[in-house]
């Protein structure tokens, strides 16, 4: 299998584009399509439709993705593993975590862990929550401390807390009186979504699709 065609389907995914994809590998445009329509001759299946201007991954795409970036992560790591076996070094722990929970959780107890194992090497990364599953597909970290739903699969999870969720009005929006919303009352506003890729965004038009809501975003964030 060409790994640089592997690169460019992982990198489309990310991306969201072939030309930014091939712009990360520093090719031009038709050699990363080239390289994706062989990987898919290859593989014997299409990875990708077009929609809107847009490659959209296909139900098979989706499902290669996270093999896809397991096997690029095993390559990309063997120098490192050779470098640890030739300093004699232990393998860090490696932690990632979202950027809110870092200094009020997970900083100080890393602090607490090296106060009673101080041979103990750490390695924290903070990074987005939509970054998680890319860094946990790659097998990039041994433990992260996020918020549920967690967005891969296959992950140990224990609970910590949690938090009730709750909607925030101005006193004098004609909502303010009503004690529960519903998406029926949203459909008619302005709805600033997040981005299709998200899992949140995902669960919520799911959720809308089976009461039969069609909620169009006029915005999409990130965050």
């Amino acid at each position: 299998m060409n790994l640089k065609g592997l690169r460019v389907f992982v990198y489309v995914i990310e991306e969201g584009t072939l030309a930014k994809a091939a712009e990360r590998l520093n090719l031009s445009q038709p050699a990363a399509s080239r390289l994706l329509g062989l990987l898919e001759s290859e593989i014997g299946t299409p990875l990708f439709i077009r929609l809107k201007k847009r490659l959209v991954p296909t139900a098979e795409g989706d499902s290669f993705y996270s093999e896809a970036i397991r096997i690029l992560s095993s390559v990309d790591g063997i120098p490192s593993f050779i470098r640890r076996i030739q300093q004699n070094k232990p393998h860090p722990l490696r932690i990632v975590c979202l950027p809110r929970l870092s200094g009020g959780l997970v900083v100080p107890a890393i602090a607490r862990l090296l106060q009673k194992r101080p041979d103990v090497r750490t390695n924290l990364e903070v990074c987005a929550r939509r970054n998680l599953e890319h860094r946990f597909t790659r097998d990039s970290y041994d433990v992260g401390v996020g918020s549920l739903p967690l967005p891969m699969q296959n992950v140990k999870a224990d609970y910590l807390c949690s938090a009730k969720f709750f909607v925030m009005l101005p006193k004098n929006h004609k909502y303010a009186h009503k004690t529960a919303l519903t998406a029926k009352d949203l459909a008619q506003m302005h709805y600033i979504a997040l981005n299709r890729h998200t899992l949140l965004r995902q669960i919520l038009d799911e959720s809308l699709e089976r009461a039969g809501i069609g909620l169009d975003p006029h915005h999409e964030v990130s965050t």
